[in-house]
């Protein structure tokens, strides 16, 4: 496989509006569908295919701007058509602050204007509230990563971003993004740091930068991997191989943070280990890897497996290296954000495995809200608030408290890190509730779902106010997940909302997510 990279033209426009359209369909992609309805479609084509000239329309606009950056990546062993299998935007610093791209409207009316300017509004303010009125003036921003279909896991979409980590790398400046639950691991694994959670469209997203002194030293050095590589031989012979791999894996790429690879290489490595009572023997171990800078970042298991084969005059033992590694697809960080964006949010992930972890993890995270914030928690809701309060409190020094101005439901919600998850497998959601009225508190519900506020993993659980007024109460509930949910784009979420006329809130404490014993 040879793909490069090439700053796009005139000529790559119509692949890379073809590629948006179908990465980032209504059908698959929760953003583009609040941004698509289906009421606004055309009947005489099929869903989603209105967008084609919008998009088009839109890239041919950034392509025009200074201070945007469209690159695709190229597949010169494919037909012509198809030669164009994947595309980034990237805003290099502005001279000053505010939107960048396209500044015009350009007119669709499968398009909901509302949703759009919403979105737009919101994305815009998080860029003010990370780097204040001057926005996303002075670093490199992502408005998103698209590949084609047919296309994933070949490692395009990292080469996409680590064309714009390079160039901010040489400048000095820092990254920022805002990415979906999808996409957020590829971002996390090249070194981006959370910011906050943004609810676009009702939409979990995530702020996300990647300062400039951490693309400096993000690379081990040469000393590193030589103590790593001793260490493991002393500690373990059999470690040496996948020492030895890992090493000549990191110095033969010879990577750089400013130098983009987008070869693929083979590795071959042998080695034979003796001693009085055995003899290990690893032979004609490949390794084919793609040698991008972030190569190491993607690595998140090495794994020796022996097997033995007994032969007429000896046994032989093969230790067999499998590298692990973690990529998302058609890789989606902002939705054109501060750039009048487009519709560009998810991705396909990864399979998430459904073997079971060796230790329990922490699934729910600040559940408890004694780091006086309710991040990572998101409020939602007609009129909704909710905010820490020191009293009540359950135990420790805070709770949740929540409640709606409206009258209606107040939401909050924590996204599940699916790495945390196992299918088929019973959970135990507890938590502790109290309201402040029996009366002008009608009800509390938890439960988890599948970013629908349905029931699809067992029944919720429910109370009403007069249960929960005259102390905290403990709650429980078991809900299972499945497979295909765990595998699917959409988010496992632990919701938990409550019912109050304005006035009156609810308190919640100690919220902890467990396999049932």
């Amino acid at each position: 496989m040879t793909i490069r990279l090439i700053e796009a033209s005139e000529e790559h426009l119509p692949a890379i509006a073809r590629i948006a359209t179908a990465a980032f369909h209504p059908n698959t992609d929760a953003l583009s569908r609040r941004l698509f309805p289906p009421h606004l479609q055309p009947t005489d084509i099929p869903d989603g295919e209105a967008a084609y000239d919008w998009r088009f329309a839109r890239k041919a606009s950034s392509l025009a701007s200074s201070e945007s950056h469209l690159v695709v990546a190229v597949d010169d062993e494919k037909v012509q058509d198809d030669q164009v299998v994947g595309f980034s935007l990237w805003d290099a610093p502005p001279a000053t602050g505010g939107d960048s791209g396209p500044s015009k409207e350009i007119p669709c009316t499968a398009l909901d204007k509302e949703a759009y300017n919403e979105m737009k509004k919101t994305v815009n303010q998080d860029a003010v509230d990370t780097f204040g009125e001057q926005g996303i003036a002075g670093v490199w921003h992502l408005d998103y990563i698209g590949v084609s279909p047919g296309n994933q896991r070949r490692g395009v979409g990292k080469m996409l971003l680590q064309w714009g980590l390079d160039h901010a790398a040489a400048e000095g400046k820092d990254c920022y993004l805002v990415a979906t639950e999808a996409g957020r691991p590829l971002y996390v694994a090249a070194g981006f740091k959370d910011i906050r959670v943004v609810p676009i469209l009702g939409i979990p997203h995530y702020s996300m930068i990647l300062r400039a002194s951490t693309l400096r030293n993000r690379f081990p050095s040469v000393l590193d991997l030589y103590l790593y590589f001793l260490i493991s031989l002393l500690l373990d012979p059999h470690r040496l191989f996948a020492a030895f791999a890992a090493f000549s894996i990191l110095i033969g790429s010879e990577a750089s943070p400013c130098k983009p690879i987008s070869s693929t290489t083979e590795i071959q490595a042998t080695s034979t280990f003796s001693s009085e009572t055995e003899t290990a023997t690893a032979s004609d171990a490949t390794f084919t890897s793609e040698l991008t800078s972030t190569e190491s970042s993607y690595v998140t298991d090495i794994t020796v497996t022996e097997s033995e084969t007994a032969t007429s005059s000896e046994a032989e033992s093969t230790s067999t290296v499998v590298v692990s590694t973690t990529e998302t697809s058609a890789f989606t960080s902002t939705t054109e954000a501060a750039s009048t964006m487009e519709a560009a949010s998810t991705t396909e992930a990864a399979s998430t495995t459904s073997a079971a972890p060796i230790e329990n993890p922490t699934i729910i995270i600040n559940g408890d809200f004694e780091t006086g914030s309710i991040a990572p928690w998101v409020n939602f809701g007609i009129g909704a608030f909710a905010d820490i309060d020191s009293s009540p409190v359950h135990s420790g020094s805070y709770s949740l408290e929540m409640g709606s101005q409206a009258s209606e439901w107040s939401n909050v919600f924590q996204i599940l890190r699916k790495s945390t998850l196992v299918a088929n497998q019973p959970y135990s959601l507890t938590l502790y509730a109290k309201v402040s009225s029996g009366t002008s508190c009608s009800a509390l519900e938890a439960f988890i779902d599948n970013n629908d506020l349905n029931d699809d993993f067992g029944p919720r659980i429910s109370v009403t106010g007069a249960q929960i007024a005259s102390d905290f109460t403990g709650l429980s509930g078991e809900f299972s997940l499945t497979q295909t949910a765990l595998d699917s784009n959409n988010p496992i979420r632990v919701i938990i909302r409550a019912k109050c006329s304005n006035g009156f809130v609810a308190w919640v404490d100690d919220v902890h997510m467990g396999i049932s014993d």
